[in-house]
């Protein structure tokens, strides 16, 4: 009898559930397989080390998460993890519903940044193009009084965000494994960022506008459910309007199949101030403060569901960190199958973290974070059994309050007691003469030359970094149900400035991983990984960021205005203006980020292993692919339109840092030599331009009770602009070379692999060459739906009309949209090194036929190969698998090769699992046993408990005694679904049961007699 047993090492116990239909396989040589339609007999919960954190090398950051559950319905596969962001903590940070710094990563939202007006008022993106540099300029230019006067007023209301809109807006997107961009083009597409072949739809019904998303395989993600902000400035309040769509509806490729997500709405009201000082003619430059009151429709994600079962989020505690009674924490998690039965439950423990740091007498709101304690795993028969994971936070650091000052530039806490966010300077008067905002020597009044004569002091924070500081409230230590545990050790990042002109090493920007121990549950050290960054080690990044732009922390303007009102005549004695900089106080120098981080490291170290002396090596190298608007021909500089406040909304940067070489070395005798090189390179392979206006009222027009309007021979310098361009990119690797070392020679094996790319509708590699050290080398080729242009196009024979018609369903301009599932793959042995693969090297090929089945059901009819070079006659293409039939859940029916017997598929619990293979047996002899067949499936659908599983087995073996079957080969299966099969018969009446404990996992494989022919025991400490 097979025992296992959780040693010492902490492990991580996870059940996978299998995909019950892959897609055909792609064999270079030999024949196809049939199809796994039954999933393998359970195995012990895969044993994955506890402790097993992968950090992204050029971030710095560890992906720190915990799988939660997976919805898995059709091709649609949903995981949901608990994750923390361990790139710090800033002061003002607000926790989730999870706690500071956690979420609960897999929900799928639209969040939307408005530029200029939001693109579905009347004359914003969505209804008319963006203003363009020649529309702009001849509203500038002179012209008649009254001409003068109506552009004034239209400029005015685009540069207030009410009028022609002049950007388009922003939209973030996040699906399962994919995440970026988009915006609507002037061609009135949409252009992602960076590209990817989806398929954006908007709905204009209604008044949420809702977006669907089609993705590359033609899963639909359908947003409706909105958040909308109301911002009330003081003292002059905007319109409300959306600023996230989330997802509510993902329909499957078939449309047979919905997952449905329902959320509950928690208003959110804050107060958010800003603060600034304005130097201006004749003024003083005192400090000011303003304010505006936020409102935002939070949602928050209560249930999921769809026809396997469901997920319920429950939130019953209030919380003291907001003001809201709807503000609640998530208490639990419950996963249900169909029959409403508890399939596993997670628990939730929180605390807070309260400010210690600072004045006294503010609210709970003001001091406390929601801190997460603990969660736990619950066992699925409700009793006391539980696998709790622990956390531990940095303690030894003080807290301030939500809105404290004590902030370095990037938000996080720095420990200074200032008294604004306006950093301390100093500026000479002749800094603020502004006749270079115009290009021209026209301006207004400048500083005088007592002004310009005199230093300003500008501000009084310290907004520094304290790199003892930037470590607050960060997690530290993770406790395992084995009572193992982690821990994490983090420092500041750091980059070379040259904002003083001598380069100078400073630190920002949050943290990075320095090392992450794990020990066992008596305290010892099981493995150590430390992370050195920078080119040789030196610990400097390679900044996202232009520092004149970010830290320029101020605006400068002029204005102008009429004075002195003439008697009788009601007319003005004369024109004056003055000059004005206002210095802004910001929480955060939003900087622009690439995977949650604003530095990229170029090279980084990571060492690992047990023996702290012999630790293994393997060294990351990456390169910087950086494009930004800025990069556009300009009219007039962008740093006239950009500081602080806007950077990084208007400046956006499109960012890829791509893994160029990966050595791995081993170590003998305190030295490392390498013994495997991976090296990488990419190309561009798709561009698509766009443009926007970078806008600005330059000179403000105070209207006088002498006259309102600018009037004729006003000023054409008002407003500036510039054209600028948005690039949609997509990067791919075209050479991958791997170098082997040998360690007993100076030699070294190499093999080379090209990718090609010809297609930007699917993206995928249609060409691939693999040269190895012995100078052999193979071509691949792939063809996807929008490579096939005729009926006639593939090598190995024309398709039909009803196969060519099911494939144009499919491809980019398809109402299917499987742009990425392969059509066909041809391997050829390239003998005369062009690198083509010729007809006549042709090795094997492989087609898969597509069949519309009705409905949105299309799907594999035929597989289809060859070995040796194509010929019609001697050597064609011949069909190896059929899919006869399907349900209307897409599962196939029954399938056979060319040349051997039929296999015929029942499916229950719901169209979810097999629980029939009869082998000899046909769709058409089916109907001999329809009656028989239902009865099966019924009971199946009813399978709640022991007893319902009992009456299953009956009516399975009804149908295994049918006359029908003589000549037929019968294996059954039972499930408890969510978890896993519970018994398989074979043909020949033999049963083998599979029992599961508590929390699901394989404990008993049993015989027919119910001899124990396997056990699996599960250990932790202090059960």
């Amino acid at each position: 009898m097979l025992k296992q047993f959780a040693l010492k090492k902490t492990w991580q116990l996870n059940f996978l559930f299998l995909n019950m239909l892959a897609s055909p396989c792609l064999i270079a040589q030999g024949l196809p397989e049939l199809p796994s339609i039954i999933q393998p007999t359970p195995a012990v919960a895969e044993l994955g080390k506890y402790g097993t954190y992968p950090v992204s090398m050029n971030t710095g950051i560890p992906n720190i998460s915990f799988p939660l559950f997976e919805v898995n319905v059709a091709e649609i596969s949903l995981p949901f993890s608990l994750s923390y962001h361990a790139g710090g903590i800033k002061v003002n940070q607000e926790a989730t519903e999870v706690g500071l710094g956690w979420s609960i990563s897999g929900n799928m939202i639209i969040h939307r940044n408005v530029l200029g007006t939001p693109d579905e008022m009347p004359e914003g993106n969505f209804n008319m193009a963006v203003m363009d540099f020649d529309e702009f300029y001849a509203k500038v230019s002179q012209g008649g009084y009254s001409e003068i006067e109506e552009n004034y007023y239209d400029l005015k209301a685009s540069a207030d965000g009410a009028g022609r809109d002049t950007r388009p807006d922003m939209f973030n997107y996040n699906l399962p494994g994919k995440s970026g961009q988009f915006m609507y083009a002037s061609d009135r597409t949409y252009m992602t960022f960076p590209y990817e072949p989806i398929k954006i739809l908007r709905n204009t019904m209604g008044s949420n506008y809702a977006f669907s998303i089609i993705d590359e395989k033609g899963i639909e993600y359908r947003f409706r459910d909105i958040n909308k902000i109301l911002i009330d400035d003081s003292p002059q309040p905007r319109n409300n309007y959306i600023t996230d769509w989330y997802v509510t509806e993902i329909v499957s490729r078939t449309k047979k199949d919905t997952v449905y997500f329902e959320y509950e709405t928690c208003g959110y009201v804050k107060e958010q101030k800003s603060y600034y000082q304005m130097m201006e003619s004749n003024a003083s430059g005192l400090e000011e403060e303003s304010y505006s009151i936020v409102g935002q429709e939070e949602m928050r994600l209560k249930r999921i569901s769809y026809r396997l079962g469901e997920v319920i989020f429950n939130y019953n505690t209030q919380r003291l960190d907001r003001t809201q009674s709807s503000a609640k924490s998530l208490d639990n998690i419950r996963v249900y199958d169909l029959n409403d039965k508890l399939v596993k439950g997670f628990d939730f423990s929180y605390d807070y973290f309260t400010a210690n740091f600072g004045l006294s007498g503010y609210p709970d709101s003001d001091t406390k974070r929601l801190k997460l304690l603990s969660f736990s795993e619950t066992s699925a028969a409700g009793s006391d059994m539980y696998k709790k994971y622990e956390f531990d936070y940095e303690s030894n650091i003080s807290i301030p309050r939500k809105g404290e000052f004590s902030q370095d530039l990037w938000g996080y806490f720095n420990g200074k007691l200032n008294f604004s966010l306006i950093p301390s300077k100093s500026v000479q008067g002749n800094d603020f003469y502004l006749s270079d905002l115009y290009g021209t020597t026209y301006c207004c009044q400048n500083p005088t030359t007592a002004e310009q004569n005199t230093t300003y002091n500008i501000g009084s924070a310290n907004r520094a970094v304290d790199t003892s500081k930037v470590r607050m409230c960060i997690l530290k230590k993770i406790t395992y149900p084995t009572k193992g545990y982690t821990t994490f050790k983090f420092e500041s990042n750091c980059y070379t400035s040259e904002l003083v002109g001598t380069p100078t090493v400073v630190y920002g920007a949050g943290l990075r991983i320095a090392n992450i121990k794990n020990y066992d549950f008596d305290g010892a050290l099981e493995s150590f990984e430390e992370y050195k960054y920078g080119v040789s080690e030196n610990g400097l990044g390679e900044k996202l960021f232009n520092e004149d732009l970010l830290f320029k922390d101020y605006d400068d303007y002029t204005q102008e205005f009429w004075e002195g009102e003439m008697p009788y005549t009601g007319g003005c004695t004369g024109r004056a203006s003055s000059w004005h900089r206002k210095y802004m106080g910001l929480e955060v120098y939003s900087a622009l980020n690439y995977n949650g981080g604003n530095l990229i490291y170029p090279e980084v170290n990571h060492y690992q292993g047990t023996d702290l002396s012999n630790l293994s090596k393997t060294k990351y190298e990456y390169n910087l692919v950086s494009e930004s608007i800025l990069d556009a021909p300009a009219v007039y500089e962008p740093k006239r339109y950009l500081n602080s406040g806007n950077y990084a909304n208007l400046c956006h940067n499109w960012t890829d840092s791509q893994l160029v070489k990966k050595t791995s070395y081993s170590k003998s005798g305190g030295v490392y030599t390498p013994i495997y090189l991976e090296e990488f390179i990419y190309n561009e392979i798709y561009s698509k331009t766009d443009y926007g206006l970078l806008f600005k009222e330059l000179q403000k027009y105070i209207e006088a009770t002498c006259i309102r309007t600018p009037g004729s021979g006003g000023s054409p310098y008002y407003f500036i602009a510039n054209e600028f361009l948005y690039k949609s990119r997509a990067y791919r690797m075209t050479e991958k070379k791997e170098t082997s070392y040998l360690p007993t020679t100076s030699e070294a094996l190499v093999q080379t692999t090209t990718m090609s790319y010809d297609n930007t509708d699917h993206m995928q590699m249609t060409v691939s060459t693999t040269t190895s050290s012995d100078g052999k080398t193979l071509v691949n080729k792939m063809y996807y739906p929008d490579d096939i242009t005729s009926a006639s196009y593939l090598l190995g024979g024309t398709l039909t009309t009803l196969q060519n018609n099911a494939i144009n369903r499919l491809n980019s301009d398809g109402d299917i949209h499987n742009v990425v599932v392969p059509i066909q793959r041809e391997v050829y042995q390239d003998d005369n090194s062009n690198g083509a693969g010729d007809a006549s090297e042709l090795i094997s090929l492989q087609r898969t036929n597509f069949k519309d089945w009705g409905g949105s059901v299309v799907l594999p009819e035929e597989i289809s190969t060859l070995k040796g070079v194509y010929n019609s006659s001697s050597n064609p293409l011949q069909s190896r698998i059929y899919y006869h039939d399907y349900d209307d859940k897409g599962n196939p029916i029954e399938v056979s090769t060319a040349s051997g017997i039929h296999i015929y598929y029942i499916w229950g619990y719901n169209n979810q699992y097999p629980v029939a293979k009869i082998e000899n047996f046909t769709s058409a002899q089916a109907s001999n046993v329809q009656s028989l067949i239902n009865a099966v499936v019924s009971a199946s659908d009813s399978d709640d408990s022991q007893a319902d599983e009992d009456l299953l087995r009956t009516a399975l073996s009804n149908l295994r005694d049918s006359s029908y079957l003589s000549g037929a080969m019968l294996s059954t299966y039972t499930y408890d679904p969510l978890v896993g099969m519970t018994s398989m018969t074979d043909p020949k009446g033999y049963t083998t049961y599979y029992l599961y404990d508590a929390f699901n996992r394989l404990q008993f494989v049993k015989d027919d007699s119910g001899k124990v022919l396997s056990e699996n025991e599960y250990h932790y400490k202090g059960q």
